[in-house]
């Protein structure tokens, strides 16, 4: 079972030149501290609404390497945060409402305890 309820986001910003209102999130913006160990997979499953900015943060405590992916309901690798911390911050305007998929990897040996944050 996933660690997560379904969420939803709320954002009004403007992202590599796409300016999106205030979305009417399904089921408002949502935060969760949790932690994922050691060279494993947290999935959380988030309910988006179509045409409309989401945003995902996640922040570890600084322990490991974490990645973060996000994929849309087909599957489909849509926006990913691979950098070599803990701390990533990803952006998607899904096209029609779904359910897409985050991933958060811990690249490391250890566990990490990581806040995520979707709005």
């Amino acid at each position: 079972m996933s660690k997560w309820m379904t969420i939803a986001a709320l954002v009004s910003v403007s992202v590599l030149g796409i300016s999106s209102a205030a979305a009417d999130p399904v089921g408002g913006p949502k935060a969760d501290h949790t932690r994922v160990e050691a060279n494993s997979t947290d999935v959380f499953k988030v309910d988006c609404w179509g045409d409309e900015v989401t945003a995902f943060r996640i922040q570890g405590d600084g322990d490991t390497d974490l990645d973060l992916y996000v994929y849309d309901e087909d599957g489909n690798l849509i926006s990913s945060g691979t950098g070599y911390s803990d701390r990533e911050e990803v952006q998607v305007r899904p096209h029609y409402r779904q359910t897409m998929t985050i991933k958060v990897v811990n690249r490391g040996n250890v566990y990490n305890a990581y806040s995520i944050q979707v709005w």
